[in-house]
């Protein structure tokens, strides 16, 4: 392993994704128009489930299989997002909704036919599999992906290697093994990865079932619950839309500069219009893919019994881009009835979890985190599908507990959002109630006192005095490795001028092995201490970006040209300019002040905490359905609009 991985350069808050090639691209948000999605529950307080989680747990628990019987045996797999890490993220509570799924999940019991396993995200520590954490390859590439499968497939094969050994007796065999997944971003991508090698390499189909290549046992893929799938294998996005250079020093002026003098298609006066406003911007198209190596086949077979997607509103980093579930096909969308995708208020983590408190100056406390609604609901479908989980009263308290000031803010904010018949107007709908909160802080900011850049001044000192606290600590423990690896050394020269003595060079090893281990754990939990410098100094940047796009579009709609008449506005950019207008104009008071409360309080801004592409604050998210046709030249499959979103 590398000793000094960086992994302050890691996470889904810092590290770039990747896209795929434009002909697979769902080219924006507002492309989505026919793409189905599903609203969001209303928060509750509790489970609604909660007492029949009780009972199936219970009786699960109760009834351990005797040493002679049939068996049924249940995997449950966790696949974290990138920069996402349990142990690392626990000291500060700030571990993603996998992770607390994992916690809230049966603990593996052979006896009771129950294996619950964890993979640590993409770019962080892994013990198992070598990685360090913190490399870059991994925060931009995806890289160590292939090994969180194989691992994966490992442990599949390692837990059954015991009950398939019991199953050559007839009274043992084996009535049925049932596979759940959950992952968030990139571990999503490898959740659903994952799901067909496990189909391919383990499994066959026969007669619409499957079975186990070795045995024939039957198997049930019952669940998977992802939160915004962010592939991003490979070159990223932001290479077709930017160099090297600027990235690298994360110069965000430079990066928007050379966008917009380099690729002077994508910027934003240009994506803004279109032959009668037909949806299809894409801020960055170009060559490079994120759909490479292990993330090649991402499309979810349709036996999958369940699958909930909950994806985020408010994320629009073009490193970012979201795998939707649905596919193309025959120049049709096509996704089975019991596939759902849901849009959350959020940006990514908001949704799939890893903010700690007061990070970004939102959520100040542990019960007020947004992404605590999504995880609630996830916990509710999964159990509702049979996933082993705890029972209410024994979840882990602070893993769950919401505020109710968030839920009130979330309901609230969901009843003004309202309906929407496909993900494309979705989207725009919670973009336009986001953008106009923008307007209105600008516009608010110019007169009077901001104190949100108090509480980022504050929040920000906090972290940073709580990172400075683990350099002396790093700094023996790297010493102590030091040590450790010199003895090493020595013994393996000792060896050479004497009789061999493996016994001295494999307790010199293991001695190596556990300063770096003590080292690497200690280095993982500093770096997961978030960092708000970019924040406090990009967000005005992108705030003024926001305000020259907004105005550079509303003074072509102002000129006499037709080429940019209002009605050749794409729909993404039309919801931009309807809420400068609505806001920068309006002189009463704010009329949506209490559906602001989310914004205010809670959503983050992902990407002034980020800096590191040439997304403009006025771009839509990149989607992909897969496939090589865009999006907007299709028709749903059923020829309706069968869904509703919030």
């Amino acid at each position: 392993m590398r000793r000094n991985p960086d992994n302050s350069k890691v996470g889904d808050a810092k590290s770039p994704a990747s896209r795929k090639s434009a002909a697979d691209l769902r080219d924006a948000v507002d492309v989505s128009a026919k793409a189905p999605a599903t609203m969001p529950q209303v928060a509750h307080q509790a489970s609604p489930i909660s007492n029949a989680v009780a009972a199936i747990s219970d009786e699960i628990e109760r009834n351990a299989q005797p040493s002679k019987c049939r068996q049924r045996i249940w995997f449950s797999f966790f696949f974290d997002g990138t920069g996402n890490n349990l142990e690392a993220d626990m000291k500060l509570q700030k571990h993603s909704n996998v992770a607390r799924l994992y916690r809230a999940h049966l603990a593996t019991n052979a006896a009771n036919g129950i294996h619950s396993i964890y993979i640590p995200g993409i770019g962080t520590y892994f013990r198992e599999i070598g990685d360090p954490g913190g490399t870059i390859t991994g925060a931009a590439f995806g890289a160590m992906g292939g090994a969180r499968l194989d691992f994966a497939l490992k442990e599949f094969d390692r837990y059954l290697k015991r009950p398939m050994a019991r199953a050559v007796a007839p009274a043992n065999a084996i009535e049925e093994i049932s596979v759940a997944v959950f992952g968030f971003s990139r571990g999503a991508a490898l959740a659903r990865a994952f799901v067909n090698a496990l189909m391919d390499t383990r499994c066959k189909l026969i007669d619409q079932r499957w079975v186990l290549r070795q045995g024939g046992w039957p198997v049930r893929f019952s669940f998977m619950g992802l939160f915004d799938t962010v592939a991003s294998v490979g070159k990223p996005m932001s290479q077709n839309n930017t160099d090297y250079y600027n990235p690298m020093l994360s110069d965000v002026r430079g990066m928007l500069d050379e966008r917009a003098e380099d690729y002077s298609d994508t910027r934003p006066v240009r994506l803004a219009f279109s032959d009668s406003g037909v949806p299809g911007a894409d801020p960055a198209p170009g060559k490079n893919a994120g759909h490479n190596s292990w993330a090649d086949k991402l499309e979810i077979h349709e036996s999958v019994e369940e699958v909930r997607h909950f994806v985020a509103a408010h994320e629009i980093r073009n490193s970012f881009p979201l795998d939707s579930i649905s596919v193309m096909r025959e120049g049709r969308i096509v996704k089975p009835a019991h596939f759902f995708e849901v849009i959350y208020p959020g940006a990514h983590s908001d949704v799939g979890g890893g903010y700690a408190a007061g990070e970004g100056a939102k959520s100040l406390l542990e019960d007020e985190s947004l992404s605590l609604i999504p995880l609630r609901h996830m916990y509710d479908f999964a159990v509702s599908k049979g996933v082993p989980m705890l029972p209410e009263s024994r979840l882990i308290r602070g893993d769950f507990r919401t505020s109710s000031d968030l839920r009130e803010a979330f309901n609230t904010y969901l009843q003004a959002v309202g309906n929407a018949p496909t993900l494309g107007e979705g989207f725009n709908r919670h973009m336009k109630f986001y953008l106009a909160w923008r307007f209105e802080c600008m516009k608010r900011s110019a007169k009077e006192k901001n104190d949100f850049s108090e509480s980022l001044r504050k929040e920000g000192g906090r972290f940073r005095s709580e990172k400075a606290a683990y350099e002396s600590k790093i700094k023996a423990l790297e010493q102590q490795l030091g040590v450790a690896e010199n003895a090493l050394i020595a013994a393996r020269g000792a060896s050479d001028a004497m009789a061999p003595s493996s016994h001295m060079i494999e307790k010199a090893k293991a001695e190596v092995a556990a300063r770096e281990h003590e080292y690497l754990t200690m280095k993982a939990e500093r770096d997961a201490i978030p960092d708000m410098s970019r924040v406090y100094s990009l967000a005005p940047l992108y705030d003024r970006q926001l305000l020259d796009d907004a105005q550079s579009i509303r003074s072509l709609l102002q000129s006499k040209n037709v080429k940019y008449a209002k009605s050749n506005l794409r729909p993404h950019y039309r919801g931009l300019i309807d809420s400068y207008e609505s806001e920068i104009f309006r002189v009463e008071k704010n009329p949506n002040e209490a559906v602001a409360r989310i914004f205010e309080h809670y959503v983050h801004d992902s990407l002034a905490g980020f800096g590191r592409d040439a997304t403009y604050p006025s771009d839509p998210r990149v989607i992909y359905i897969g496939g090589d046709e865009k999006l907007r030249f299709a028709v749903h499959a059923n020829g309706t609009e069968d869904v509703m979103m919030g």
